[in-house]
């Protein structure tokens, strides 16, 4: 789907950038993870979560998402967060950035996304406080 696409690495290699950090494959590979193998594709996920540096940016990759959606004439996507991944934000800095970046791609056409929140705890960390948003 659209996280897979060309424009979404170059979205994130231009997070990356900001950070002056760089992606940990090239463009072409960046998403060559073990299929055979969670932890690899965890920690490949913790890694690329960990290049969206602002509340903004991320609005900006839940635009993105959307639109791309839209693109392939999907009229309707629900998508699911779980804030392990995004330890660098808040709970309601993560729904507010996404819903952000949801309702401007809307307004451009994009598809109609929604959220479902993990509250799933990982790899030994505690969940987040799920009652606290």
């Amino acid at each position: 789907m659209s996280i897979w696409s060309p424009p979404c690495r170059e979205m994130l290699a231009r997070f990356a950038a900001r950070q002056g950090r760089e992606l940990p494959r090239p463009a072409e590979r960046l998403y060559d993870c073990s299929a055979e193998d969670l932890s690899d594709f965890l920690a490949f996920l913790d890694n690329i979560c960990s290049f969206v540096g602002t509340p903004e940016e991320l609005a900006e990759a839940a635009e993105h998402a959307a639109l791309e959606s839209g693109r392939e004439h999907i009229l309707y996507s629900e998508m699911i967060l779980n804030p392990t991944h995004w330890p660098q934000f808040s709970v309601p800095e993560i729904i507010a950035a996404v819903t952000a970046g949801f309702d401007r791609a809307a307004a451009q056409g994009g598809a109609d996304c929604r959220f479902t929140l993990s509250p799933a705890p990982r790899r030994g960390r505690r969940p987040w406080p799920w009652w606290r948003i």
